[in-house]
């Protein structure tokens, strides 16, 4: 009976620690700064759930986060548990820090940190590493095992179960082979090729690419050489390009678009595009591309360029129509009579707009859902936005809610930090 009674209440505690684990992965954290600049992280109510320890933080990303601690470089889980470091390549300025450098040198790493390229970022249990000795990158998993050799002279984030990576051109190293892409910084660029890999480091589209995006909704847009160029060696690079969407397969499933440039396929139907001839020519070579890869054009049937757009989300986006940005849905009517000097993009119905020198947030309804304005702000996640508002002897900085309530707030007397 004893037995029994033991082996029951052991089964409840592992049962109570794996819920504990579990439901810790559920909990959105934020990072924050305090007065002495140490970074930590709060909780949805903006309670301290990670101390002030750090010397920079970045978000969760599959429950890591990529911090700054005395100097190197770690990925941490929601616990604030440092479970291994990360290796980023030399420039970002982190692997030789040292805590006694002057303040100006320290400020700069700091801030090299904060910039850190999103592919050292967890997405779909991978992320990035760079090899030091043999100068190439590679992925490792969420437990910091190597899972890709590091054999690729530049790599983007995994998007639905593909990497874009770049090597040299296959017509000299091979496809698959099995060591390191050094010194590829004595190649020319032109040399240099995308493709894509499955996460065993296994291409399953040939690098063939000039460029190429990430996947998303089994899409890509990728550009090749143009083989009929007529440009001069020098510009062709850049402007005789040819562009095409592909699917996961590595088929074609567009018509060519000459001398464009695009981004991510949208959930809202519209491929974000550039043009360079248009560009070098009007300064306007920004337009949409819909879900058939036509050019999208406005309303009154013409095909339309812009100076700059954002890509849509929650079914708008800004673009920018000479000196002023405006915000339009995706029946291409302006969802308000009102001209901003900038706009970020969409997220979770709030889109963030500035007017003159202070931002905003904007609904999909052409409303502002609160009064508040500030003089720095960025785009909602999990349910807040982090902002700053800067006076002539001080600087507040927190999180917002959707209602535009503080759950988290930090004043900064006669200081200006920046997040």
């Amino acid at each position: 009976m004893k037995t029994s009674l033991t082996h029951f209440l052991s089964i409840i505690s592992l049962l109570l620690i794996l819920t504990s684990c579990k439901d810790y992965d559920k909990i959105n954290l934020y990072p924050v700064s305090n007065e002495d600049g140490k970074y930590g992280f709060i909780d949805l109510s903006g309670k301290l759930i990670i101390e002030f320890k750090f010397e920079y933080a970045h978000k969760f990303y599959d429950n890591l986060a990529l911090v700054l601690f005395e100097g190197k470089a770690y990925y941490i889980n929601k616990k604030g548990q440092q479970l291994f470091e990360a290796s980023i390549k030399p420039e970002i300025c982190i692997n030789t820090f040292d805590i006694y450098e002057s303040s100006e040198e320290y400020t700069n790493k700091i801030k090299c940190f904060s910039e850190i390229p999103e592919y050292y970022f967890f997405s779909e249990d991978f992320a990035a590493f760079y090899d030091t000795i043999i100068h190439a990158y590679g992925f490792i998993n969420t437990k910091g095992e190597v899972v890709v050799k590091p054999k690729f002279f530049k790599v983007n984030s995994f998007h639905e179960g593909l990497a874009a990576v770049k090597i040299n051109d296959t017509s000299i190293v091979g496809i698959n082979i099995d060591f390191p892409f050094y010194r590829l910084e004595e190649k020319k660029d032109r040399e240099i090729k995308y493709g894509y890999v499955n996460s065993k480091g296994n291409f399953v589209i040939e690098p063939i690419f000039k460029y190429a995006s990430d996947f998303s909704h089994g899409k890509a847009f990728v550009n090749i050489q143009a083989t009929n160029t007529t440009l001069e060696d020098s510009i062709s690079v850049s402007l005789d390009l040819d562009g095409y969407v592909i699917n996961k397969e590595g088929f074609t499933i567009s018509p060519k678009i000459n001398n464009t440039r695009a981004s991510t396929y949208s959930s809202d139907g519209f491929i974000p595009a550039f043009n360079y001839v248009m560009n070098m020519v009007f300064g306007k070579g920004y337009f949409y591309l819909d879900s058939l890869y036509n050019h999208v054009p406005n309303n009154n049937g013409e095909e339309s360029y812009f100076k700059d757009i954002t890509t849509f989300s929650d079914g708008i986006a800004g673009v920018r129509i000479d000196d002023f940005w405006r915000v339009i849905n995706t029946k291409w009517n302006i969802i308000i009579d009102e001209k901003y000097t900038d706009v970020k993009k969409s997220s979770e119905g709030l889109i963030p707009v500035k007017i003159n020198k202070k931002w905003k947030y904007l609904n999909t309804k052409g409303k502002y859902p609160f009064n508040l304005e500030f003089d720095s702000c960025n785009n909602f996640y999990n349910g807040l936005a982090y902002v700053e508002t800067y006076s002539s002897n001080s600087t507040i900085k927190g999180y917002i809610n959707k209602k535009g309530e503080y759950m988290w707030q930090n004043i900064l007397v006669n200081k200006k930090v920046k997040y």
